[in-house]
């Protein structure tokens, strides 16, 4: 997911109009917060193994892991009955210090595989870093003669907080009643177990359902549900195979990175008088008053945008060019030498991305009036330069 939080300040251009055009003002509208932070979670989830890297402006994360969950065990074969079911997976969770751009290993647990009528295989750990973070996989469900299903226990896992996943239900001397799956933990607790051949639920959130317990004569075991992660399996009875286990999941959150600008200069611009159809623009050629954006927090990724002119119910509306109430409205980041267009209000126009902390980037603007106007009244503008994160 990409949710970027940002923070921006507002230029507000007020122009008076007379027969010609008086002086405008730009203004810091409103201003910035003295301290300004991060206001938004952002999620990263992931279901297989690979590396993450620290994105920058990012001093701490959340860690959260799911185990594998457990097998159940088989039937034993023939006159042997029925297995006991898979234990959940554990999940841990971590708050960790990073630095940017830091790079992670993880490894997702795969679920347990059964061993046809014997033993069920133990979940796989699901490992952030270097053991940083630990959940450690559900225990198989035995066979006959043993019949026990895996216990949950919080042994063994790495976390600030540990959720043991559920145990699974013990098998059974009974043809038709192989042990239910023990249910995978989740952020808000252990998983959950199950009755006789029904398996345990899994717990909010993520932790998923434990497999049911085969119910027939020389069936398999129901696998672990699908729908979430880390539950155990359920018992195969005589000549059928445990269910499998589900594996494990990763989810890394951290607070939206802190992006701040402001501006060095006063804020304020003011135009000589202009003639409708005349240009005017803020360059040491024109009025030399160049406005300087500073990047406070970054790095950030500049953008700007602006309204239409307006004098209570008259409108000059942006264009590609100017017109009849219509003004051709520019800004430019190289003192004039290549001018971006506003043709579109409201819409956002990329500045400058990855800026630095602590850089300063100067902004000029240039205004082509109208060829005519409906008012010779006050009319004005907002320009906004917005900061997101890379």
């Amino acid at each position: 997911m990409n949710h970027r939080p940002f923070y921006f300040f507002a230029l507000s251009c007020l122009l008076f109009l007379w027969y010609f055009l008086g002086q405008p003002k730009i203004s810091q509208d409103p201003p910035l917060p003295p301290d300004p932070h991060s206001i938004m979670a952002i999620g990263e989830s992931f279901a297989s193994s690979g590396d993450w890297v620290v994105p920058g402006g990012v001093i701490s994360i959340n860690v959260e892991v799911w185990g594998g969950g457990g097998a159940a065990g088989g039937g034993g074969g023939v006159n042997k009955r029925c297995g006991g079911g898979g234990a959940g997976g554990q999940y841990a969770f971590k708050t960790i210090v990073v630095s940017a751009g830091t790079t992670y290993s993880y490894t997702i647990g795969n679920g347990g595989a059964p061993s046809g009528t014997g033993a069920g295989n133990v979940g796989d750990d699901t490992v952030f870093g270097s053991s940083l973070v630990v959940a450690k996989g559900g225990a198989g469900g035995q066979p006959p003669t043993t019949y026990t299903g895996g216990v949950g226990t919080t042994a063994s896992g790495v976390g600030d907080t540990i959720y043991a996943g559920g145990s699974g239900v013990d098998g059974s001397s009974s043809s038709t009643v192989g042990g239910g799956g023990g249910g995978g933990a989740g952020s808000t607790g252990a998983g959950g177990i199950g009755v006789g051949t029904t398996a345990g639920t899994g717990t909010s959130l993520y932790g998923g359902d434990g497999g049911d317990g085969s119910t027939t004569n020389n069936a398999t075991g129901s696998n672990a549900s699908t729908t979430n992660y880390g539950g155990g399996g359920g018992g195969g009875c005589r000549n059928g195979a445990g269910g499998s286990g589900r594996q494990g999941f990763l989810r890394i959150t951290y607070d939206g990175i802190a992006v701040s600008i402001s501006l060095d200069t006063g804020g304020s611009l003011a135009f000589t008088t202009l003639a409708l159809g005349t240009t005017k623009d803020t360059t040491s050629s024109g009025i030399d008053n160049t406005q300087i954006v500073r990047v406070d927090t970054g790095p950030a990724d500049l953008e700007i945008r602006s309204t239409n002119f307006t004098e209570g119910s008259n409108t000059w509306f942006l264009n590609s060019g100017n017109g009849t109430t219509q003004v051709q409205w520019q800004f430019s980041k190289n003192a004039g030498v290549g001018w971006t267009t506003f043709v579109v209000a409201d819409d956002l126009y990329g500045f400058e991305g990855n800026v630095s902390q602590g850089e300063t980037r100067p902004v000029d603007f240039e205004l082509t009036m109208p060829t005519s106007t409906d008012s010779y009244s006050q009319y004005s503008t907002t320009v906004t330069i917005q900061a997101s994160a890379p």
